[in-house]
């Protein structure tokens, strides 16, 4: 099952961030995009651990983003804070978007991502939790990812599911998690989810949850050789709670 995720935040940083993780590996390897969509999932995690205690979300996001980008470009999972940092390090001053306290607060997260014994800064702890809190979701082969637009108050939500983990209700109960925390923590007006028109279980998730559909569009992503049509479903938190209030 895959809705089609994003990261974090829609923020020209962390796009360029993302292209250039994507770009680092020419040959792959075996289990390769399921190392993307665990980056992907961290950062997601950070982005929201970010807004609930009050720093920068987009820092975060980009921290969870490439907190394992060594194992992405190597396959190679040993001593992933030293790795993935000095990565990093490369990547981020390439780019040249960055300033040295910016470079430092992601580069010294990364590098301690292992250190869970010790406390640290506000970013350092984030990412911890973030890792750990995706820990619960790698062993089963799914992954969430929340899209957050403070400034309109509204987040998507995007999750993604082995299939032989179908049909168990584990999305739906994770994905019921997020909405509590965004409207109930996070203060949001929306949340949104969008699938494909012809994957029914993706759709029927929200619409379990009590999402409205808002709508269709067309031709919104090219997969697997052919367009593939999204439905867009919204729900928003005075139906939540009319919602949450009937389950009680």
């Amino acid at each position: 099952m895959n809705t089609g995720g994003t990261i974090g935040t829609r923020n020209n940083r962390i796009d360029e961030v993302s292209r250039v993780i994507r770009t680092m590996s020419h040959e792959g390897f075996p289990g390769q995009e399921e190392v993307w969509i665990q980056l992907v999932g961290v950062s997601s995690f950070a982005s929201l651990l970010a807004t609930r205690r009050g720093v920068n979300q987009e820092l975060a996001a980009i921290t969870g983003l490439l907190h394992g980008c060594y194992l992405y470009r190597t396959g190679i999972n040993v001593f992933p804070g030293p790795n993935s940092a000095d990565t990093a390090r490369q990547l981020l001053r390439g780019l040249q978007l960055f300033s040295e306290e910016e470079l430092y607060i992601i580069l010294n997260s990364i590098f301690v991502q292992e250190a869970c014994q010790q406390v640290q800064g506000s970013y350092e702890e984030i990412l911890k939790d973030a890792i750990h809190l995706h820990m619960n979701f790698s062993p089963v082969r799914q992954s969430l990812t929340c899209d957050i637009d403070l400034g309109n108050r509204k987040a998507e939500i995007g999750y993604w599911l082995g299939q032989e983990y179908e049909g168990n209700g584990l999305i739906t109960k994770a994905v019921n998690v997020l909405i509590e925390h965004a409207f109930e923590q996070l203060g949001l007006n929306k949340v949104e989810i969008g699938a494909a028109t012809d994957n029914r279980r993706s759709r029927a998730i929200p619409e379990k949850l009590g999402f409205q559909r808002e709508g269709e569009l067309r031709d919104y992503e090219f997969l697997n050789g052919r367009f593939l049509h999204r439905v867009m479903y919204g729900l928003r938190t005075e139906e939540w709670h009319s919602i949450d209030s009937q389950r009680d």
